[in-house]
């Protein structure tokens, strides 16, 4: 009998989950990614002036989009940006809001998205107080949103990005309510795309705080994922001796919204990781 009711209620979740899927999209895809470009402190091979060209090259090679990054500073935004011809940005460092220290930018191609507003809060008690921080957090961490108009089909969507923090865990989670909590309450009726590297795996509370609220790319893809599961390379070239389990870079997306792919991006440029964290990239449809 125990077994029976299991099998009952799993094809009644499979039933509801069928029927909340979108039917077979016909507006053009996206191809949204997110991108940890790691911070400019590492020796050669590895160093920034040798890793510019090679992140800029996978963005060109996988024809990413509209990409959330994080880690990156001014400096190495402008290198991209002189790299990345056609492609705009956004975004404030989370030092003070202007220029000092990381930024969560917002990278996207101007002719197919326009920007009509962008906004950063800090993932703090005092959300709009730049360089604020609380819950024991090593560093200011913020979101990044920019409110687009796709070109192609006059849709209105909502990019944001992320970057929790790495130390600690009730920064994490309070970090990822604030987000839901003031992407939801801004923008209900409009589709929401939510990328970042969140220092935590599947599972975790920080990613349980979205649950309901925001879907993770890779589960709702209608093709099977492609790529190592693990986001994190710490630069080490053979897949055989990385570590697994380190499934940290999303795309999350809101109801609504058609997944047809996801990707983990494992691409070499000289036989080199062009950054510590593999970029996630995912193609979406706008409901």
């Amino acid at each position: 009998m125990k077994f029976i009711l299991a099998v009952l209620v799993c094809c009644r979740f499979s039933l509801l989950l069928a029927a909340d899927l979108p039917s077979t999209p016909t507006k053009p895809s996206i191809v949204a990614a997110t991108y940890n470009i790691r911070c400019p402190i590492d020796a050669p091979p590895n160093d920034w002036p040798a890793r510019a060209s090679r992140v800029a090259q996978v963005i060109r090679n996988r024809g990413f989009e509209i990409i959330g990054m994080q880690e990156g500073n001014k400096d190495q935004i402008a290198d991209l940006s002189a790299r990345l011809p056609g492609f705009a940005w956004v975004g404030v460092g989370r030092d003070d809001g202007k220029t000092r220290g990381e930024f969560n930018c917002i990278f996207y191609l101007a002719d197919r998205f326009e920007l009509l507003k962008s906004e950063t809060f800090w993932l703090s008690k005092t959300p709009e107080k730049p360089g604020s921080r609380s819950w024991n957090s090593a560093c200011a961490r913020v979101c990044t949103y920019g409110v687009f108009r796709d070109r192609k089909t006059g849709t209105t969507l909502v990019f944001a990005n992320t970057h929790l923090d790495h130390r600690s865990p009730e920064a994490r989670i309070n970090g990822a309510k604030l987000i839901v909590e003031r992407l939801l309450a801004s923008y209900p009726d409009l589709p929401i795309v939510l990328t970042g590297d969140f220092n935590c795996t599947p599972g975790s509370a920080p990613l349980l705080a979205l649950d309901g609220k925001f879907y993770n790319t890779l589960t709702i893809s209608r093709t099977p994922h492609a790529g190592p599961d693990s986001t994190f390379s710490a630069f080490v070239v053979d897949p055989a001796k990385r570590k697994t389990g380190f499934e940290i870079d999303y795309i999350f997306v809101s109801r609504g919204v058609t997944v047809l792919s996801h990707t983990t991006c494992d691409d070499l440029v000289d036989n080199l990781c062009p950054s510590d964290h593999f970029p996630v990239t995912a193609k979406i449809v706008l409901p």
